[in-house]
């Protein structure tokens, strides 16, 4: 077999790996559990900006690595413990492929959006534009 027939091969044989891969429905794991090879095992190869994943004030860290996903790990431990992580393949928007399913996390979340949503209400009222119209 040429060089050129077994890159082919490979090629083949990795694409079909990979379509098995991101077909595989959602997976949930303890936070403990969560490692870099088993997010880019179930999402695939890293993006240009990182994974996006959830912070509890409704913002979003990108993982880039080994050592930012356990940054972010830690600062999840440390405030809500050995919580489940929903890693989905099939989330349409960056966001919601992964997510903490935790009830206090989430009440975290909407509080903070809550909190938003009512200072650009507040800042709507009075008259003033944010620049976030």
């Amino acid at each position: 077999m040429h060089a050129e027939e077994t890159a082919d091969v490979i090629t083949t044989r990795y694409m079909k790996l990979s379509k098995i891969i991101l077909e595989e429905k959602t997976k949930v794991v303890k936070l403990e559990d969560l490692t870099w090879n088993l997010v880019t095992s179930i999402l695939g190869e890293k993006p240009m900006f990182g994974f996006n994943f959830p912070n509890p004030d409704d913002s979003s860290t990108s993982i880039f690595g080994t050592d930012s996903l356990e940054r972010w790990k830690s600062g999840i431990y440390e405030k809500y413990g050995n919580v489940n992580i929903k890693i989905d393949p099939t989330a349409n928007a960056s966001l919601g492929k992964i997510q903490v399913l935790d009830d206090k996390f989430k009440g975290d979340e909407e509080s903070y959006s809550d909190g938003k949503q009512a200072w650009l209400d507040a800042e709507r009222a009075s008259g003033k534009t944010s620049g976030l119209d």
